[in-house]
């Protein structure tokens, strides 16, 4: 379509614009030499028209970009083959293809990787952190720094009590080893840990079952269905309390204030119900479209199902007149795609992740073919904002605002810049890389000193 497009607006343009797409698959967007190069400058060998350049760079640089106003040609070629060539969807090989050049890279510069060998301390020599031991007794030296970045405290039972409200969620949807290590470690010698100004964790509503082998899964209830047309949460009253639409964080801080207001116990929860055509097409939580693991998850009782909003209400233990009225209500706007009590699809954030093809509202179908479908929900997290109080530099500082010698912290294992709030994707990677940049430039400044 894009190339047909072209062809109506700027037929001169097609050639080139041909190959350039023709030099995509084949480039290494993960050589580092790659990355000097300017989009801005290889666009101008391929396209002639300034409009044509500018309207290709528009949106790769809106999703994804580190300069103000041109792109390194290797995110180019990112992002342009994940909008235009194959759509978003995890990549093939999804983030491994990182991880092996990352470290394959580390070795060749003589890096060593230690798995399964767990730090048992920090090891300090005149306040300086000089060097680890590992949990099995040996001890290595840190000639000129320790960092500290084990994936914060979202599996620290302990940590989650002392900084989590308690009407949260028990799971989490992060790593099961992010159990606060590096917490620990830093407070053994004095860091300060500090919880945010605002939530001390990054919120969202999740739901969980068991997998065939026994273990649990946790699904984090990010972008694939709440937005999407034909869907509601209810509280237990059987009353929407939210525009579902919201990103998933301020959806769990709605929850939970609700949840709080209503001078509830016991851990905050909610229903998604959805009808066929919606669990049909979209899926419903961890329930694929068309149906496809539907017969597992209702064993498992993951999904609820019922032929009739009257027998749903009943599964769910929820007043009947109540949700069969929520839904009679929201059915009466929602044929002419509006939703007067929460403005779904009121912004163009909740828009994108509706249904483009669903009319006026991309956001907002109504519920009406049955049977009815629900998913329970609680609140969990995809990552901590509390953490280890660090400088500019990553340096962790101590109680009194100091830095620590030689001990630096980054990614969830740092107090989050962003103080527990979530103003847009990335806001956890992103500091992450960061603040790791930080510390090795810190570190390659010592080494060099005489």
């Amino acid at each position: 379509m894009l190339e047909s497009q072209l062809a109506e607006f700027f037929p001169s343009e097609v050639d080139g614009f041909v190959r350039l797409v023709e030099e995509l698959p084949d480039y290494d967007d993960l050589d580092e030499g790659h990355y000097a190069r300017s989009a801005r400058q290889v666009l101008e060998s391929y396209i002639q028209d300034p409009l044509l350049r500018e309207m290709l760079l528009c949106p790769l640089m809106w999703y994804g970009n580190a300069r103000q106003d041109d792109m390194d040609y290797a995110q180019f070629v990112i992002m342009f083959r994940s909008i235009f060539l194959e759509g978003f969807a995890r990549p093939h090989e999804g983030v491994r293809l990182i991880l092996r050049k990352l470290v394959r890279r580390f070795r060749e510069l003589g890096g060593e990787l230690m798995l399964r060998s767990g730090v048992e301390k920090i090891e300090l020599d005149q306040g300086r952190a000089v060097g680890v031991e590992l949990e099995d007794g040996r001890v290595f030296q840190a000639r000129w720094g320790i960092v500290l970045a084990t994936g914060g405290f979202s599996h620290d039972p302990r940590r989650r009590r002392e900084q989590l409200p308690s009407t949260m969620s028990e799971s989490s949807a992060t790593f099961s080893g992010a159990t606060g290590d590096g917490a620990r470690l830093s407070n053994m010698v004095g860091g300060c840990f500090r919880s945010a100004a605002g939530e001390n964790a990054f919120l969202a509503p999740i739901s969980s079952y068991k997998r065939t082998d026994g273990s649990v899964a946790v699904f984090p209830h990010t972008v694939s269905d709440r937005a999407k047309p034909g869907l509601i949460a209810v509280d237990q009253t059987g009353q929407r309390f939210v525009n579902e639409a919201v990103s998933y964080h301020e959806f769990g801080k709605a929850l939970l204030s609700h949840h709080n207001k209503g001078a509830a116990g016991g851990t905050a929860f909610a229903w998604l119900i959805a009808d066929k055509a919606f669990s049909w097409k979209y899926g419903l939580g961890a329930l694929k479209p068309m149906h496809l693991n539907l017969r597992f998850l209702l064993s498992q009782e993951y999904i609820v199902r019922s032929p009739s909003i009257t027998e749903l209400a009943v599964r769910l233990n929820l007043p009947v007149e109540a949700l069969v009225q929520t839904v009679a209500d929201y059915n009466s706007y929602a044929t002419k795609g509006e939703d007067p009590k929460f403005s779904r699809g009121c912004n163009a954030y909740q828009r994108f992740l509706g249904d483009a093809e669903v009319k006026p509202n991309p956001c907002v179908a109504p519920m009406a073919s049955p049977p009815f479908f629900a998913v329970k929900i609680e609140i969990g997290d995809l990552g901590t904002a509390a953490g280890i109080a660090t400088d500019g530099s990553a340096r962790v500082l101590d109680e009194e605002g100091s830095p620590i010698d030689g001990l630096y912290a980054c990614g969830l294992d740092a107090h989050s810049v962003m103080e527990g709030n979530y103003p847009g994707p990335g806001i956890t990677l992103g500091p992450a890389i960061a603040f790791g940049y930080l510390a090795a430039k810190d570190i390659s400044s010592r080494a060099r000193q005489p």
